[in-house]
């Protein structure tokens, strides 16, 4: 089954469910996650089990990069005192200010300021990308 079936595709609740279910398998003994280790995996870890390691996952010269800047004064995230913890445990698509995306602004303000037809049919094609392997 794919995860989106169970919770939202957004990534903010993809890393929630994610470290859910790594609790939820975790023995007692074992050391629990941190919420603040889950954006590493589903950034440089995730390129590189993704085979693009190299090319992404990472803020480095030469990689390709998004970027999703959440704002730091919505009141789910406040008070702000460890931002990746936020990320995972509070972060919603909602109160997300700033998206770039290969360089390109696409959200600013909250407002998209890209086609989204034109990213919902590019979405398409990457799933059936990765459906055929």
């Amino acid at each position: 089954m794919h995860s989106e079936a169970v919770v939202a595709a957004d990534l903010f609740t993809q890393m929630r469910f994610a470290l859910a279910v790594h609790r939820m398998g975790a023995a007692l003994d074992e050391a629990a996650l941190p919420a603040g280790e889950v954006p590493r995996m589903a950034t440089v870890r995730g390129a590189r089990t993704a085979g693009l390691g190299g090319r992404a996952g990472s803020l480095e010269p030469g990689k390709a990069a998004d970027i999703v800047v959440p704002r730091t004064d919505a009141v789910g995230l406040a008070p702000l005192r460890h931002a990746a913890d936020a990320v995972v445990l509070a972060a919603h698509p909602g109160i997300v200010d700033t998206v770039m995306v290969a360089g390109t602004v696409v959200k600013r303000h909250g407002e998209l300021l890209a086609d989204v037809g034109r990213a919902c049919a590019l979405a398409a094609e990457a799933l059936e990308w990765v459906i055929a392997g």
